[in-house]
């Protein structure tokens, strides 16, 4: 009878023994099927940050290349105001340049600024007494200036001459507009969104 309950305890052993192992081999299956998902969110979520990382990277590298070519151009900043340092900054620009030829300014005065598609537009009348030759130059130094100007309007008006017949200088009256880029922070995500 010893010997039965030997056997038995040996035997409930061995089916105890193999019980933990095959309870063992389960969680080590376990434990690696869940590695393995880990593992794949782990690497979807490394593809996803890589590629926000990528596109965050090139945004700094379009929003630094805008602001270098609005500086170079003399373009307000995106969202910058156009009724006030801009419109200050540009009469400093246009008298600057009417001065810079000798001439005199007469009148100034900003007109409505309008905003179309994204760009803003701000006009100045200005008037001036200038020679022809300074004109062409006003005009020139105007057109080529880096900052974005344009010469909408213009009338020339050449007075009686003196007593001795030398005309006098021309009285000029000229709309001059200067252009700068609007950006919403609406476009600015829609442009972002449309990359994906």
């Amino acid at each position: 009878m010893i010997s039965i309950f030997k056997r038995c305890s040996s035997f409930t052993a061995v089916i105890l023994l193999g019980i933990l192992v095959a309870v063992t081999l389960i969680g080590v299956v376990g434990q690696r099927v869940y590695m393995s998902r880990a593992a794949r969110e782990l690497s979807l979520t490394r593809k996803e940050s890589a590629g926000l990382v990528r596109d965050l990277r090139a945004l700094r590298l379009h929003s630094r290349e805008y602001a270098e070519l609005s500086a170079g151009l003399g373009i307000a900043e995106a969202g910058a105001s156009a009724e006030t340092g801009g419109v200050s900054a540009m009469i400093d620009r246009v008298t600057g340049i009417v001065e810079s030829q000798g001439c005199a300014v007469t009148s100034l005065r900003p007109e409505q600024a309008t905003v179309k598609e994204g760009v803003s537009r701000q006009p100045i009348r200005i008037g001036l007494e200038c020679s022809l030759d300074e004109l062409i130059r006003i005009l020139y130094k105007t057109e080529r200036d880096k900052h974005l100007l344009v010469v909408e309007k213009m009338d020339v008006r050449q007075p009686e001459g003196d007593k001795n017949g030398i005309p006098g200088r021309l009285r000029v009256e000229m709309t001059v507009a200067s252009f700068t880029l609007e950006q919403s922070d609406n476009a600015s995500m829609k442009k972002g969104s449309d990359k994906r």
